[in-house]
């Protein structure tokens, strides 16, 4: 802006005063728009992730804002004291105070969600959000944000689902096999997890096991409406389980937790955890007797002949499996004549002890009078003939497995 004065008819005393008015005019002007109030309008801002505050302290830096996994981060929030945040795309603030969905926060509400010098709040899920913030000095700014929208995903860890980004998720289905619609995956369902079960946490770990190994179909429903389906294997070792007299030898015990063993028919680990004479070895206890190719020994007991029993293996990975068997001791075939005993079936065994009377134990038999034993080595053919016997006898069989036999017989 040029000013041109004419001096012709002006004395220099008016001159001056002309020039003193023009200063203070301006001087006057500028004062006034100082005092209104700035108003910023902007979209988007650092989506670096960065959560260091605002070192200066200097309260005219604007707000930054930046989101990351939904965690809505402002920053230079030195003199905020007021933020209102809906969701959606505003550009009034009384657009966004109406909005249908919008959070207010006060000073105290600020400072609370306050870390560091920014101001973190977790976003219920992706999309557009408008926020309008004001600050002791009288700013004002709306901000349009809008938040990356994370899919849903799990992982699967032997029988056990994992889910993460659980944000606008309405339910998760899981049915065994495969599907492809929401009628046969809800009618085929072993699992459904609504939104209050995950209890407002982003994710989550299923702790039941799904009830074996096989292909599962996974439906994760959205609040907006958007389904995904999915399939997933789920693998899991099961043990290897065999017999030898009453040995229980258990195999493929990679990651096992426990080994329960009780006796009589359960059908639940619940169940033979707590019955009458159950046994429970654990991991540490099974790894130092276990054999060189992964093999642990259960010996049940010796006078457990015809019982049934239950033997229930937990594997860290959630998956269990029980058994139910019948203990069936190792036995000798046995014949007598007028003064002899013939015994075969002998294969696996341990030693024949016998001795002149009638004994109820081994302890008594391996004392009892004039008592001889037979060893495995003097096995021929499977048979073992014992000679020139007078009167009353007790004979014990004893197998390497620890079965024990007490037979009677006069000759």
């Amino acid at each position: 802006m040029n000013f041109n004065f004419s001096m012709t008819g002006l004395s220099a005393k008016k001159l001056t005063s002309l020039f003193l008015a023009l200063i203070l005019v301006l001087g006057t002007g500028a004062l006034i728009l100082s005092q209104l109030p700035a108003i910023a309008s902007y979209a988007g801002g650092d989506v670096s992730g960065d959560v260091s505050g605002d070192a200066s302290g200097d309260a005219a830096l604007d707000p930054e804002v930046s989101s990351l996994n939904y965690t809505l981060k402002i920053k230079n929030i030195n003199g905020l004291n007021y933020i209102r945040l809906a969701k959606g795309n505003f550009t009034t603030s009384k657009q966004i105070k109406e909005a249908e969905v919008m959070v207010p926060f006060d000073k105290a509400t600020i400072d609370s969600y306050t870390v560091g010098g920014v101001f973190m709040y977790d976003l219920p899920d992706g999309g557009e959000y408008s926020m309008w913030l004001r600050y002791d000095d009288g700013r004002a700014f709306i901000i349009n944000h809008t938040a990356e929208n994370f899919q849903p995903t799990y992982t699967v860890k032997g029988l056990n689902f994992t889910f993460y980004n659980l944000y606008g998720v309405k339910d998760i289905f899981i049915a065994s096999g495969r599907h492809y619609t929401y009628r046969n995956v809800s009618d085929n369902s072993i699992v459904r997890l609504t939104a209050n079960k995950f209890g407002g946490k982003h994710n989550y770990a299923y702790p039941a096991p799904m009830p074996g190994a096989g292909v599962y179909t996974v439906l994760i429903r959205l609040e907006n409406g958007n389904n995904y389906f999915s399939f997933a294997y789920c693998d899991a070792k099961t043990p290897v389980i065999t017999f030898d007299g009453i040995k229980m030898n258990i195999g493929n015990l990679d990651n096992v937790k426990v080994i329960r063993v009780a006796p009589g028919q359960w059908s639940t680990s619940h169940d033979v955890k707590a019955a009458t004479g159950n046994r429970n070895f654990t991991a540490s206890e099974i790894a130092k007797t276990i054999s060189a190719d992964g093999v642990f020994t259960v010996t049940n007991s010796k006078d457990a002949d015809g019982m049934v029993y239950t033997v229930c293996v937990e594997y860290y990975d959630g998956y269990s499996t029980i058994l139910n068997f019948t203990v069936e001791t190792k036995k000798p075939v046995y014949t007598f004549t007028e003064d002899s005993a013939t015994f075969t079936s002998l294969d696996d065994l341990y030693i024949i002890r016998y001795a002149k009377g009638n004994y109820t134990t081994a302890n008594e038999v391996k004392k009892g009078l004039n008592n001889k034993y037979v060893k495995h080595a003097a096995v021929t053919d499977d048979t073992v003939i014992i000679e020139n016997l007078v009167g009353e006898y007790t004979f014990l069989v004893q197998y390497n497995d620890g079965s024990v036999n007490i037979i009677h017989h006069t000759f």
